[in-house]
């Protein structure tokens, strides 16, 4: 019975081939096709060309839809399916219209990953042998699965009203089909109904299903990309659209789905898939199936289950017992790649480099259409891959934080060794890590450390690159070379850079290096590329990013500072249109602070001294093709930071009067009271610019603010008079976002660092909230995790803080609004919201009255006996409540770092750590009693040295003496508390040095 079904579900799977599917990309889809008239039996599409019109009338077309409507990538909403009765279509677009559809192809149809099986054996006891191998009863043991985890399935068809599936499916999308049988085996093996003493166990036991129905193999791929938008977390797909026996996925069609499976990943899922069969379909045992064999697709090939190792089994239509079905061996009929068994040619799935782990694959129990349990009957690795979506059900509902890279870091990571079975060897390296263990997966996720260093998410967080300038434009010669930052990965990185198919006009000179050039361009220039890291961790990284330059055809200069790594330099800033997740323009890797005029080019929070001990560091390029001239100066700002500030009095004269105290302390003044001269800057060439200042003590704004929290703004003057060369003019007042998004001539920074330490459980950061405008404006605020606005970021905050918000007259304001919004508590005493970490805390609908700021703090929480490996971001966001787009109106980034912690932890390396630059050497750090300053200088020096506490007050001083080189001076420090102090060496040049210093 199994069998005639299976068989009648291919021949009608091969009739309904009627129309014609094709992919197309459109260079420019919003100019080139006006719109699409539905008529009665069939839709004309309209476009711009009258000529392309005609050739489309040739052909009945059926419909044409967006492809991934549900990607946040622009440039992915130019690929549309065309379903048409003809696929000499195809040959005419490719022919004549290349220019505006560049891409191309027809839709192959889907393969099942099903392989029908003969043998059926009694239910009985040997019904969970695939279960039992991989441990199922050990992972539940642990957990019977969440509902609230909903696993994804796409397939052609599945029968939801079964009794099997009845009260476990979330969703169903798309019309059912008259075969649904694979599937519906498929969501059976996920997520049956299990314990209710019918039909058969499910891996995923209480997890959930959303079933996905498509048609051709493409639209798999965008069911994928709509279940994972939804938030699905996992999915599973046994399907597949295309093979190739030589692992060569390079080609334009799988450029196009790899965009589809980054942006998957992405959003936080893990994607598993079959991989292949073994016939001759799946380009025989060794193919290459697509498009599970994508970077971030797990592919799942498969062993038996049954027979213990070395047993012989009766094997029907042979003449004599042989070795099959053996537990944990690949080959299903062990050597049976003779004619003799022709019938069961081949009998042995896909192996090849690209598989992840194998699991249970040749009889496998499952529920099919009819609500009938098909007893081992199940063959395919369209059913091993199912185990293994079920297991990542029972991981996420153990450990909700699990990325996907840590999900697949403990399959592996777990995973049965099978390469030391003799019958295996021969496929070492094409069977992943080997056999999937759910019990072992499940056990370590249960206990797995979200914030452990070694699975943070690599990221690929930009570009940087020298020029602009096209090849053979610029005066010096330069070309554009390309410079990857990347983050949290093991090198050597291997680098695969790869043109878009519809709009990249330039050639590199190596595409598979770290920093390629750009050896020629056509008009309109622009270069649009994927670029893909790999790593060299244990279980290998793999992060990319979508890269777009308009590059410069024209003899002139171009002054840039960067708003962010992937600002790509257009003025206005179009990075959020690159991708709606890059919207932070107000973190610019080109500005930072340091505490001491070090060179280094990591910020760090701007710290109160009495003297003039901070320096700004500014970035400062020409992207264009000629020199800058010489008469362009730098200024550089600072402001107390804020949700909004006006241009340009917030960096000027802006004033903040403690409430406390009611006291008045400057809250924004121009740091380079004489601008800083900007040397003339080849074609290419990039310099840094830095200068001191001062910062106001945070105590003054707040008494239990313990951070100075500053904006920090760089301003390019190309001439003494406005527009001062900004391509957009400033006006006064205005708001300063504008303004820095508009001009490359702009930027800020407006971030702090919040270091958590066991002996200071609380860290406080006095902000301001304001509306910049002349009028009142109600405003929502938002604390918001970075893992909500990139899902596959590693780390939980939840475990390690708690964030307090004191609103003081905003609190009032907001319950008198209805105290709308999403928060972990509230206290009516503090006035204050809670944040617990990982949830979101919204506050909507707060009124601001115009040009208003106010005051609030923020305090930092550190858990007890609580640390993370990683720093956590978190986003104060603040938006316009009836701005229905949602554009960010102002934003201040924390970054919390458990630095501190960490050295105070390690007390043997801090005992040996040295401060030392040119001038002095100090040391020991962290000192227990003594500290000693040695003078490096060659010449000799009259110096004066203090030793003052954090607010700024005298300790120990030292009046001027003359000191030689190498020349010791010691202190007593036993008598001073445990903290962190500073030291201040004057010499006789009036030069000032400061130096910070732990005390034990």
């Amino acid at each position: 019975m199994v069998t005639v079904m299976l068989f009648f579900i291919s021949s009608a799977l091969m009739a309904q081939n009627s129309h014609v599917k094709l992919m197309l990309g459109f260079k420019n889809v919003e100019e080139d096709m006006l719109r699409i008239e539905k008529q009665i039996d069939r839709i004309k599409p309209v476009f711009k060309d009258a000529k392309l019109n005609d050739l489309f009338d040739q052909y009945t077309i059926y419909s044409i839809e967006m492809a991934y409507p549900a990607s946040r990538f622009p440039h992915m909403h130019r690929y549309y399916i065309v379903e048409c009765n003809d696929a000499l279509l195809l040959n005419g677009i490719n022919t004549d219209f290349a220019g505006t559809i560049p891409y191309a192809e027809l839709m192959p149809e889907p393969q099942l990953l099903y392989t029908p099986n003969d043998f059926g054996v009694n239910c009985g006891s040997g019904q969970a042998r695939d279960l039992e191998l991989i441990r199922a009863k050990e992972a539940w043991d642990i957990t019977h699965g969440d509902p609230n985890v909903v696993i994804g399935v796409t397939d052609q068809g599945f029968n939801p009203l079964i009794n099997e599936l009845s009260g476990k499916i979330d969703t169903v999308r798309g019309i059912v089909t008259a075969y649904p049988n694979h599937g519906t085996i498929v969501a059976s093996i996920i997520a049956a109904k299990t314990d209710n003493s019918a039909g058969s166990a499910a891996i995923g036991f209480n997890c959930r299903l959303d079933l996905g129905i498509y048609g051709a193999g493409r639209y798999g791929d965008a069911k994928m990309l709509e279940m994972s938008k939804r938030g699905r977390r996992v999915l599973n797909a046994s399907w597949q659209y295309d093979c190739n026996e030589d692992n060569n996925y390079s080609t334009q069609r799988f450029r196009v789905a790899q965009w589809v499976y980054n942006e998957i990943y992405e959003n936080g899922t893990t994607s598993c898939f079959g991989a292949g069969n073994g016939r001759n379909v799946d380009c025989w045992s060794n193919g290459v199936v697509y498009p599970g064999s994508l970077d971030h697709n797990i592919s799942v090939s498969s062993v038996g289950s049954m027979i213990p190792y070395k047993q012989k089994s009766w094997w029907t239509g042979l003449t004599d017992s042989i070795y099959w079905n053996l537990k944990d061996v690949h080959e299903n009929v062990v050597g049976a790649f003779d004619t003799i068994i022709t019938m069961h040619q081949k009998e042995c799935h896909n192996h090849n480099s690209r598989v992840d782990i194998v699991a249970p694959g040749y009889t496998v129990t499952g529920i099919d259409a009819n609500n009938n349990i098909i007893c081992e009957g199940a063959y395919g690795t369209s059913f091993a891959s199912p185990l293994v979506a079920g297991t990542c059900g029972l991981m996420l509902s153990t450990q909700p934080c699990l990325t996907p890279y840590q999900m697949e870091y403990i399959l592996k990571n777990t995973a049965h060794n099978i390469y030391n079975i003799p019958e295996n060897m021969q496929y070492i390296g094409k069977l992943g890590a080997g056999r999937l263990d759910a019990g072992a997966a499940v056990s370590m996720a249960h206990q797995y450390d979200c914030n452990s260093i070694y699975t943070t998410t690599m990221n690929i967080k930009g570009i940087e690159i020298n020029t602009k300038c096209i090849p053979a434009m610029a005066l010096n010669g330069i070309k554009p070379q390309l410079t990857p930052i990347v983050e949290n990965g093991i090198g050597p990185y291997i680098y695969k850079w790869e043109s878009d198919p519809i709009d990249n006009d330039v050639i590199l000179d190596d595409y598979t290096i770290e920093n390629p050039t750009v050896i020629s361009s056509i008009a309109p220039h622009r270069l649009h590329l994927r670029l893909t890291v790999y790593d060299k961790s244990q279980i290998q990284k793999v992060a990319s990013k979508n890269i777009q330059i308009d590059l410069i055809s024209t003899p002139t200069y171009d002054f840039a500072m960067r708003d962010s790594y992937m600002d790509m330099m257009n003025e206005p800033n179009t990075q959020k249109q690159l991708d709606s997740r890059e919207w932070s323009i107000w973190n610019s890797p080109d500005i930072w602070n340091r505490q001491h005029k070090d060179g280094i080019e990591t910020h760090e929070n701007a710290e109160y001294y009495l003297s003039d001990s901070n320096f700004v560091y500014v970035r400062v390029r020409n992207v264009g093709c000629v020199a800058t001239p010489a008469t362009a100066k730098l200024r550089i700002y600072w402001t107390k930071a804020s949700t909004g500030e006006n241009w340009d009095a917030d960096w000027t004269t802006a004033n903040y009067t403690n409430t406390q105290t009611a006291r008045t302390f400057p809250a924004g003044r121009e740091i380079t009271t004489i601008p800083i001269n900007i040397p003339v800057l080849q074609p290419g060439e990039t310099i840094v610019l830095s200068h001191g200042w001062r910062p106001v003590k945070p105590k003054d704004y707040d008494s239990q603010a313990t951070s100075t929290d500053v904006c920090l703004l760089a301003r390019i003057e190309e001439s003494p008079t406005a527009p001062f060369g900004m391509t957009f003019p400033e006006a006064i007042p205005m708001n300063v976002t504008p303004i820095v998004r508009n001009n490359n001539n702009a930027i800020t920074k407006n971030m702090s660092i919040v270091d958590l330490n066991p002996l200071n459980k609380v860290n406080g950061h006095h902000v301001l909230v304001a509306n910049v405008d002349r009028f009142e404006e109600a405003f929502d605020f938002q604390l918001v995790n970075e893992q909500v606005i990139n899902p596959h970021f590693s780390g939980d905050l939840s475990q390690i803080i708690e964030i307090e918000i004191k609103l003081g007259i905003l609190f009032d304001r907001w319950v008198k609004a209805g105290a709308i919004g999403t928060y972990t508590k509230i206290n009516t005493e503090t006035k204050s919201v809670t944040f617990s970490g990982n949830n979101l805390i919204e506050m909507k609908n707060i009124l601001l009255y115009g040009e208003e700021k106010v005051g609030v703090l923020i305090l930092f929480r550190h858990k007890e006996n609580t640390h993370s490996d990683i720093p956590h971001t978190i986003h104060f966001r603040q938006y316009k409540t009836k701005d229905e787009k949602k554009e960010i109106y102002g934003n201040i980034t924390f970054v919390i770092s458990e630095t501190e912690a960490k050295q105070n932890k390690q007390q043997p390396g801090i005992a040996n750590e040295i401060l030392k630059d040119d001038y002095y050497s100090i040391y020991p750090n962290a000192a227990s009693n003594n500290i000693a300053v040695q003078y490096l200088g060659n010449k000799g020096s009259n110096i004066a040295i203090t030793i003052r506490d954090i607010s700024g007050k005298v300790l120990i001083t030292n009046d001027f003496k003359t000191v030689s080189q190498y020349q010791i001076t010691n202190f007593d420090v036993s008598n001073l508390t445990s903290g962190v102090y500073v030291i201040n060496i004057f010499d006789d040049n009036g030069t000032t040095h400061n130096y910070k210093f732990i005390k034990k």
